[in-house]
């Protein structure tokens, strides 16, 4: 009977242990932001939300929006779902969005996979083309987490102004998320 008991005392306390809060912090860029949660990419690419509640320390938070970097002091606990994270403090540097995406955004070229193409946004509003024969950037805008790019594109025949816009699904000081409208594409730039 003591042998049983001692075994029952033992699994309680490395249940109890296991329960217990550890200390995570997350960094990373916010993707979506709503009631008192935060969807963060951390740098490792992981997607994770964590739980913002009222003694949340938020005196170094001055903006929670789509695109914003942060870091998040959090407790995790393991629970049926996986991992949930409760932010004890949130760390949201106040710098301006569109200064997140100012710069040159590059991908591995789909016909020629050793060579890079992709973008250059300057803080002007202007744009232009890196190692793009076909599409021409000329400016860009934002609006809202959409990048709006416009380009002159070329065909057989003539050119064409267009817009390309396409939703931004993360940010951070190397990489750059994006999807298209529609949902058909989805592309990772890296910052030159």
């Amino acid at each position: 009977m003591r042998k049983s008991f001692v075994i029952m005392l033992a699994g309680a306390m490395m249940a109890a242990c296991a329960s217990q809060p550890e200390s995570k912090t997350v960094e990373g860029v916010v993707l979506d932001a709503y009631d008192k949660t935060v969807m963060i990419q951390s740098k490792d690419s992981l997607c994770v939300w964590v739980e913002i509640v009222d003694a949340t320390d938020l005196s170094e938070c001055y903006d929670l929006v789509v695109g914003q970097s942060i870091i998040a002091d959090c407790h995790a606990r393991a629970s049926s779902t996986g991992e949930q994270l409760t932010a004890l403090k949130i760390k949201a540097p106040a710098k301006p969005y569109e200064q997140y995406i100012v710069g040159g955004w590059v991908e591995k070229s789909p016909k020629a996979p050793d060579q890079i193409q992709g973008f250059r946004l300057l803080s002007d509003g202007s744009a232009s083309s890196i190692n793009t024969s076909q599409v021409v950037y000329k400016r860009w805008e934002l609006r809202g987490n959409r990048l709006v790019l416009i380009c002159e594109s070329e065909d057989d025949e003539q050119s064409f102004e267009q817009q390309l816009i396409y939703i931004i699904k993360g940010i951070s000081d190397t990489t750059l998320t994006l999807e298209s409208e529609d949902g058909e594409s989805f592309m990772i730039y890296s910052r030159q």
